[in-house]
């Protein structure tokens, strides 16, 4: 039932367009008014896309922190409870990320980013954030991935892996399986698709499947997201996605009786065909130990988020020093040596972009040695990665920053010595 919005008490007056909109928007979110998402103003896709932006920090304090916790030794009840608590977090972060999508859908200012990533990493790291059912065992996830892909494709990895992650949290609560099934294939048409099944049983499409997939790409009937519930909202914004990155989602009958999913996206190969024999976690990278003579400075105003990357950089024996904003990275800087800088893009002062560009205008003024920096922002979008660039940077990281993304940048940009060795 419709609540009646009170009038503004606080001096009387009536509330504003900018207000009503901002309330509608609110109003929307928490549920307590059916509005359409035809009628949200493009205003309110602008609030959608800050607020999904902004809840990326907090985000990254507490998963980041769950990471750190969950590396340690720990009693096993503890060490259930921490990776349900990371699952939750996970599910949440996914949430923001396909509010924030669809808030930049509703603005216009959507941007699809055509990354090349490794098809197996990429796996992996889906399977490590598969969503694991609580109170009930942990559900396994097996992964088919067709001889014909190649080794490296571009596409926008994170959004797909958002998709398919909701895909699988959707099959997990209506079906409760014991295990599913991620098929990955390579489909030709006038383009490349990454097509992906998702199933409990060995499941493969046939061409009047695929070929009504094709046709829906990007053209598909959108269900509303007003009247959904939990389950429904999350499938209803994956097919919003799937359609704004040029591709669809469908849902099969099986004979089995409990249907299946698949997903097809466009995509680019780049790269060889993967080898058959190496299954997607054949091989792991044993990276060698930093010199501890390495000195970071972290530019960080989150205290969280500053926490953690002090630990995870101490942790792999480098030094750091921590500051808050930009000007203080600049003083750090006239005094000592630093053989890499850590920067937050918005920061209170001076932001980490502009501080940046003196950094470099310092160095080119100086005639000094350029200064490795990475840029650490909560949206991992292109637009970012272009702002960094512009403005000097070497590397961006987005949040939530996992030890690995952080701990790989660093090598490439401070070549530490590396075990060469695959085991």
């Amino acid at each position: 039932m419709n609540q009646k919005r009170p009038e503004n008490r606080d001096n009387g007056a009536p509330p504003t367009a900018a207000g009503r909109q901002l309330a509608d928007a609110a109003e929307f979110a928490m549920g307590t008014e059916p509005c359409p998402p035809a009628q949200i103003p493009e205003s309110c896709g602008h609030l959608l896309a800050a607020l999904g932006h902004e809840l990326r920090t907090p985000l990254a304090g507490v998963l980041g922190m769950l990471e750190l916790a969950l590396d340690g030794e720990l009693p096993p009840e503890q060490r259930r409870c921490l990776e349900l608590a990371n699952s939750s977090a996970q599910a949440l972060l996914r949430l923001v990320q396909d509010m924030h999508d669809y808030g930049r859908q509703e603005s216009g200012r959507l941007i699809t980013e055509g990354q090349t990533f490794e098809v197996r990493a990429w796996v992996d790291a889906l399977h490590r954030k598969l969503p694991q059912p609580m109170g009930r065992p942990a559900v396994a996830l097996h992964i088919d991935l067709d001889p014909s892909l190649p080794e490296m494709l571009q596409a926008d990895a994170e959004r797909i892996g958002n998709i398919l992650l909701n895909l699988m949290e959707a099959q997990l609560k209506s079906r409760r399986p014991e295990h599913l099934i991620l098929r990955l294939e390579l489909l030709h048409s006038q383009q490349n698709y990454l097509l992906a099944t998702l199933s409990e049983k060995p499941e493969q499409l046939d061409d009047r499947a695929k070929s009504a997939l094709l046709a829906a790409c990007g053209n598909a009937i959108l269900p509303p997201l007003g009247q959904a519930g939990t389950l429904e909202l999350k499938l209803a914004l994956s097919r919003h996605l799937a359609a704004a990155l040029g591709g669809a989602i469908g849902e099969h009958p099986s004979p089995s009786g409990a249907g299946f999913y698949s997903v097809l996206l466009p995509c680019t190969t780049a790269g060889q065909k993967l080898h058959p024999e190496a299954g997607p976690a054949a091989r792991k990278k044993v990276a060698g130990t930093p010199s501890a003579a390495f000195r970071i400075l972290l530019v960080e105003d989150d205290d969280a988020i500053r926490k953690l990357l002090e630990l995870l950089i101490q942790h792999r024996g480098m030094q750091v020093t921590s500051v808050t904003d930009g000007e203080q990275a600049l003083a750090q800087l006239q005094h000592r040596h630093y053989d890499l800088v850590l920067m937050d893009l918005r920061m209170p002062r001076l932001d980490g972009l502009t501080a940046t560009r003196l950094i470099r205008e310092r160095e080119q003024a100086n005639g000094a040695g350029r200064l490795p920096i990475i840029g650490i922002t909560a949206h991992g979008g292109p637009e970012d990665l272009d702002l960094c660039l512009q403005a000097g940077m070497d590397e961006r990281l987005s949040k939530p920053i996992r030890s690995e993304d952080l701990y790989a940048a660093i090598e490439r940009l401070l070549s530490w010595p590396e075990t060469p060795d695959w085991v």
